[in-house]
């Protein structure tokens, strides 16, 4: 589909061109992280279609850079569009979805900055040529590909239920894996980890009121967005890390409650980017942040998990042999909870140990069940004794093995998961239990 006016001008030309990107990237991120490897109905995966607009826009942002610089009107980036088009596909396959989203917006970003600083004579030059190639990848170019990229939309509640869930249990993780001391540091945008969990959770905020709105096909004004953003990190200074992490999880449980709340049938539009925008795309976009706080190094790692043990090894001695035997509110002993943990370390150490054999599968909810069950039921007949030597020779191996993660290795999440979520982001599931503040 073309553009069925005429830019006249550059300022007219970065109209058009913004006007166009935020009716597409919003669509874009709304995609979801497992979307982005299923096919389209053009035959190629939503990855490789948008690393696809990604390298146009990217060509084009050096086409007019090559004019602005030396006068040149430098042709398309290959003389075969296909073959060009197929290498672009063939190396979004090998990158993760979240890279070819960043990759177009810094495209995005780079041609909208090379159109930015065409002069008014660079901009008529040789029939408008700039004009031609900018609005034939930029505008025009999202319009051939709308409706293929609105088919893998979430249209529905349970579907935008299922991409929200996604999206958060991998924000969620990061957090975990970062813990309640490192986010009182700054992240790399220069406020602290605490205050950007408080600002997430502002904005989560704001969508339970405002889905009805979108319904109705409104929205409602938009606030000082500098200085909601500051007042969230103002009001994060003065509290502990932990209550930030508890205001975002509990803005999101409302959201998740009021899309699942939402009509049967197809949404409309503009409350799947109120709720893409708050959630799983918002998620994303901090995704660097979280991750320069969680422990980069083994070193770094088997501290944070030290920190964690020390009050729960302390508590079970409190315990001691003598009361392993005592029923605890959810049925187990005392003992069973400490075979439980046991269980779990000792799984975290053998799930490393095959990961690096390329053979280790990720549980689903069922297997965690059935695993809980299946580990306490193997124990009932160890001695106390013996349960607390297995627990610190599980600990003391799974520690040990921690050590030996490479910087490589600990930038891929499942051996950080299979740590983390075994030890210190474990132990804080059996608080009472454990003597632990949640």
């Amino acid at each position: 589909m073309g553009s069925t006016t005429i830019p006249a001008t550059s300022k007219e030309l970065q109209d058009r061109i913004q006007n166009g990107w935020w009716g597409f990237w919003p669509l874009a991120w709304t995609i979801g992280e497992r979307k982005m490897r299923e096919r389209t109905s053009a035959g190629w995966t939503y990855q490789e279609m948008l690393a696809h607009i990604a390298a146009w826009e990217r060509a084009t942002a050096s086409r007019l850079a090559r004019l602005r610089e030396s006068g040149d009107f430098a042709g398309p980036p290959s003389d075969d569009d296909d073959e060009f088009n197929a290498r672009v596909a063939a190396e979004a396959r090998g990158k993760r979805a979240r890279e070819v989203i960043r990759e177009l917006a810094d495209a995005h970003d780079a041609l909208t900055h090379e159109v930015e600083a065409l002069s008014d004579e660079q901009f008529a030059a040789n029939e408008h040529w700039a004009r031609a190639i900018v609005a034939g990848n930029t505008f025009d170019h999202y319009a051939e590909h709308q409706v293929e990229l609105e088919s893998g939309l979430p249209w529905t509640r349970d579907e935008l239920v299922a991409r929200m869930e996604e999206g958060w249990g991998r924000f969620w993780q990061a957090v975990g894996f970062v813990g309640s001391e490192r986010l009182e540091r700054t992240t790399p945008a220069g406020w602290t980890g605490k205050a950007l969990l408080a600002h997430i959770a502002r904005w989560l905020e704001g969508v339970p009121p405002e889905l009805p709105v979108r319904l109705e096909g409104r929205r409602s004004p938009q606030p000082d967005v500098d200085a909601v953003n500051a007042r969230s990190a103002e009001q994060a200074a003065t509290l502990p890390a932990r209550r930030s992490a508890e205001r975002v999880e509990r803005a999101y449980r409302a959201v998740r409650d009021a899309v699942r709340a939402l009509p049967d049938g197809t949404l409309p539009l503009m409350v799947l980017r109120l709720v893409a925008g708050e959630t799983f795309n918002h998620f994303s976009e901090h995704d660097a942040e979280l991750a320069a706080l969680r422990p980069r190094t083994a070193t770094e790692l088997a501290a944070r998990v030290d920190e964690a043990w020390r009050p729960v090894r302390e508590r079970i001695r409190e315990i001691g042999r003598g009361r392993m035997g005592e029923s605890l509110p959810n049925g187990w002993t005392y003992k069973d909870l400490v075979g439980h943990i046991a269980a779990w370390e000792e799984y975290g150490e053998r799930g490393i140990r095959d990961w690096r054999a390329g053979r280790f599968a990720e549980m689903s909810d069922a297997d965690v069940d059935a695993f809980n069950a299946r580990e306490v039921e193997n124990r009932k007949l160890v001695g106390a004794e013996a349960i607390l030597d297995e627990l610190d020779t599980a600990h003391r191996r799974l520690v040990e093995i921690a050590r030996t993660l490479t910087d490589g290795e600990l930038a891929e999440r499942i051996p950080l998961a299979l740590v983390g979520w075994n030890t210190y982001l474990h132990y804080p599931d059996h608080p009472a239990e454990l003597g632990l503040e949640r």
